[in-house]
């Protein structure tokens, strides 16, 4: 259902996306601008958990992994999209 809301042919591949995952992340490349550096290693920690099978208890996480700042900054940024499109914009003080 979702690949034809987004009217994206679906493929059986996505059901296991786990299975190719490592490999793809191994195309991933550095990026270099003037102002930063982001290493070959570091951007593929980004996607790292794209080499497991969804997991429900992520859900959620970044509420008490992101700062109340850095939380501030991303809603700046993603805020109205994400209101749009129906989640909850809220701040969430993290819990450690």
């Amino acid at each position: 259902r979702i690949c034809q809301h987004i009217e994206l042919e679906f493929n059986e591949t996505m059901l296991h996306h786990e299975r190719n995952a490592v490999e793809r992340l191994n195309e991933l490349k550095g990026i270099q601008t003037k102002e930063f550096l982001i290493t070959d290693e570091r951007r593929r920690q980004g996607f790292i958990n794209s080499t497991r099978q969804p997991d429900k208890n992520l859900i959620g996480k970044w509420k008490n992994v992101l700062t109340v700042a850095e939380q501030e900054e991303f809603l700046e940024l993603a805020g109205d999209l994400l209101s749009e499109l129906g989640y909850d914009t809220g701040i969430y003080i993290p819990v450690h």
